[in-house]
């Protein structure tokens, strides 16, 4: 059953634009190439710097959040009025606009060959994702993973609780999928050898399987002799 794990506040860091962009993320995703600045000449002057913070937030973070106009940093402001040679005076006007918040999305995407989210993406997501799971199982890592994934594949991320939910029914899935491919190498011999693990032997005074966990504290010849032991025994 999918679950939401992430807390109020971490769920609204998604949803928002960073309160600090460092400058080399602010050179790499908000400069606007030549191709950039043809593409802003169809807008009209009035639009086209609202339209350019817009390229530069989708680049940054794989989507547009809502409100993302009052929550922009004053550097990001400059960096990107410097480039269109408008003065600083006027910026906090120029991004007002009306039409310089969402009107011109479609023609964006287009340009940066994104696409948005569809509901069937789950269903080529969701196995990706539980690859990803089988390999370490923190919810909050494979949300991040998932927003950098969107953002390879350039499909403008759905809202966070989208995919929140979509990693968070994934826990049963791992577990389920795990066991699935090992049950092939489960057979009888081996069980009885995985029980051994957690039963003191005659010779070792603790269990193997805490014997194989611990960890060398030198290097004299007697600790390099058991890590040799233990390497043997997990090869046979």
């Amino acid at each position: 059953m999918p679950f939401d794990f992430l807390s109020n506040p971490e769920r609204q860091r998604y949803q928002s634009v960073p309160a600090e962009v460092l400058e080399v993320d602010m050179r790499q995703h908000f400069y606007l190439t030549k191709s950039d600045h043809n593409f802003l000449l169809r807008f009209r002057s009035a639009n086209r710097f609202g339209v350019a913070l817009q390229i530069g937030l989708i680049r940054l973070m794989g989507f547009l959040p809502d409100g993302w106009d009052q929550q922009i940093s004053l550097e990001v402001l400059r960096f990107t009025a410097a480039q269109l040679e408008l003065t600083t005076d006027i910026v906090p006007t120029a991004i007002q606009r009306p039409n310089t918040r969402g009107d011109h999305l479609s023609a964006i995407l287009t340009h940066l060959t994104f696409r948005r989210w569809e509901p069937l993406d789950a269903v080529w997501l969701e196995p990706w994702l539980l690859e990803r799971a089988l390999e370490q199982d923190r919810e909050r890592q494979l949300l991040t993973i998932t927003c950098l994934k969107l953002q390879q594949e350039k499909i403008l991320r759905p809202a966070i609780n989208t995919l929140e939910r979509l990693v968070g029914s994934l826990s049963e899935l791992a577990y389920q999928e795990t066991y699935r491919r090992l049950n092939a190498l489960l057979t009888p011999d081996l069980c009885h050898r995985l029980d051994q693990l957690l039963t003191v032997g005659e010779v070792l005074t603790i269990t193997r399987h805490r014997w194989l966990v611990q960890t060398a504290t030198s290097n004299n010849p007697v600790a390099i002799r058991v890590a040799l032991d233990k390497l043997k025994y997990l090869r046979e």
